[in-house]
């Protein structure tokens, strides 16, 4: 009966029923041979996961047997963990401390606190012979003689270790690395030490918290809209996006269609003086040599220590969006101190704030549409909620997408433009003046800082302090007052300033009313954090990251008498 059914339809029909439907089947077969390839990809990306786990947790329980071993006492840690960057090296420089101790001292700490905030990737294996190299050694070597330093990537690795420092550990990041949360697939979700129901943000999130965590004195991160200063302003830390370049960036990776707006690499540290000294023994002539392409712009210690009295713009919201109270406060505090210390301080106003972070800074970062974002997760779980809701509209077809913006413009004419701005250029004519444009306006704001006599400006971080772990899925417009100095390629740097207060709180529940979805999520993952820190962004003209420094030194010193 089966048979007579199956010979009447595949003989009884027309010609074109019999064509249409041998092309369904042989799409579907396609579509199912795809699916089915893409499953065991999926399912060998998923073994090798396993295996790369199992490797760096192997890497932790070696060295964490290892200083079991040595029976190092809380006491002898923290003796150790506790020094600043100058008195570690001047102990280490005069024999006082050996460097494997020093190094154990580290290795021991982030162990400890990695079992409650999760930042640990991998330690490094050579460090103890890198260690012990050190202390045989007959001279101290370089400006970091046995300081250990952790890392968020392999780069800038041969400077630091030619000055005697020593790499021992890598730190988590989120996946794909464009966004300011801190989760991945692999190594899960880092947490922020001053409260784990808080982001560490990212995505420089475990580098920042290890140094929040003790676990670490110094470190490297990258920053392409805020990646090395929202998590120091979120862990209370301390770090320096430079001007593009100004830092090899030799061996760091990037996604194709994200060239047009580069990563900027810089130091991290508790204090102004680690991240000054960390680029003081970057920018040798050493770099200079292993990356031809940087310029030859060795670190200017005059700027850095001069007292001249400066002249110093400010300003506590731009355009886009308004910063919770105690964001404000903290540049308030700032201004202050500054003035205290004989600086000019005056008011300044951004130069379309609102504009640059909508239609250039994000249609940058999205140049090629998504293709190459999305190309990099087609075979691993999307894992991160932060970048969920990005990655399903770039599935989109372009049309779509375009329809939905056209949609939402009359209710949501501001996520309207965001889902645009994913399509990227419209054209290679349109790209080139975007360029163009871009060009123009960096070069309205050093017009504008001539007229004024601008020195530097200070200015919030980001309009939050760290928010509740799931909200930097809800609030993806807060990158706003870092992303504008990545789109300028201005250096700018953060230093911590206060911590939320209470008044702060009842203020943000009492009186801000937002009228925009992710500032309304935004107040949501910002209240109750009293006592979190709040940092603000010192930025000066480009290749003049001594000044950005010398400023946020001066914030920094000024609130230590104050």
């Amino acid at each position: 009966m089966l048979r007579d059914v199956l010979l009447d339809i595949m003989f009884g029909c027309s010609h074109s029923a019999l064509l249409i439907g041998s092309t369904v089947i042989a799409l579907a077969t396609i579509l199912f041979i795809k699916s089915n390839a893409r499953r065991k990809r999926v399912r060998s990306n998923r073994c090798k996961v396993a295996k790369q786990c199992v490797k760096y947790k192997k890497t932790i329980s070696t060295v964490a047997e290892r200083i079991t071993e040595k029976k190092f006492s809380p006491e002898q840690v923290d003796s150790i963990t506790e020094l600043s960057l100058s008195e570690l090296v001047a102990s280490l420089k005069n024999g006082r401390l050996k460097a494997v101790d020093v190094l154990n001292a580290y290795q021991s700490k982030a162990i400890e606190q990695n079992e409650q905030y999760n930042f640990i990737t991998t330690f490094l294996e050579e460090a103890e012979d890198a260690a012990l190299a050190l202390d045989e050694s007959d001279k101290p070597k370089g400006m970091l003689h046995g300081v250990p330093v952790s890392l968020k990537d392999f780069f800038t690795v041969k400077v630091l270790k030619y000055q005697g420092a020593i790499p021992f550990m890598k730190t988590n990041i989120p996946q794909t690395n464009l966004h300011f949360d801190c989760s991945n697939p692999i190594f899960g979700r880092t947490l922020n030490p001053w409260s784990k129901q808080r982001t560490p943000g990212g995505s420089s999130g475990g580098e920042a918290a290890a140094i929040a965590a003790g676990s670490s004195i110094v470190g490297m991160g990258s920053d392409i809209g805020g990646s090395i200063r929202i998590p120091a302003h979120f862990c209370g830390i301390c770090g320096i996006k430079p001007t593009v370049g100004r830092i090899s960036k030799k061996g760091l990776h990037m996604f194709k269609g994200e060239n047009l707006l580069a990563a900027s690499m810089g130091p991290m540290g508790r204090d102004v003086d680690s991240v000054a000294t960390m680029m003081k023994a970057l920018l040798v002539p050493y770099m200079f040599e292993l990356d031809p392409m940087t310029p030859p712009l060795t670190f200017n210690t005059e700027e850095y220590e001069s007292n001249r009295p400066l002249k110093i713009g400010f300003y506590l919201e731009d355009d886009w969006s308004v910063p919770i109270p105690a964001c404000n406060r903290a540049v308030e505090l700032a201004v202050a101190t500054l003035k205290s210390q004989g600086h000019e301080v005056v008011p300044y106003s951004p130069t379309r704030a609102q504009e640059m972070y909508l239609d250039y800074y994000m249609r940058f970062c999205m140049a090629d549409g998504g293709q190459e974002l999305l190309k990099s997760l087609e075979d691993e779980p999307v894992f991160d909620p932060t970048i969920k809701g990005q990655v399903s509209v770039l599935k989109l077809p372009k049309i779509l997408r375009t329809t939905l913006a056209i949609l939402l413009k009359p209710m949501m004419p501001l996520l309207s433009r965001m889902i645009l701005c994913l399509n990227g250029f419209r054209s290679i004519k349109d790209m080139n003046e975007k360029k163009c444009d871009i060009q123009e306006w960096q070069l309205k704001i050093l017009q504008d800082w001539e007229r004024l006599g601008l020195d530097a400006v200070v200015c919030p971080v980001a309009p939050c302090v760290a928010v509740l772990n799931g909200y930097p899925a809800k609030c993806l417009g807060a990158l706003s007052y870092t992303a504008y100095y990545n789109l300028a390629d201005f250096p700018a740097g953060v230093v911590p300033v206060t911590t939320v207060t209470a008044e702060d709180d009842q203020n943000l529940k009492s009186y801000y009313n937002y009228d925009v979805l992710w500032m309304k999520n935004m107040k949501m993952g910002c209240v109750d954090a009293i006592g979190l820190p709040v940092g603000v962004q010192c930025v000066t003209k480009p290749w003049h990251e001594e000044l950005c420094l010398r400023v946020m030194r001066d914030v920094e010193n000024g609130l230590k008498k104050d």
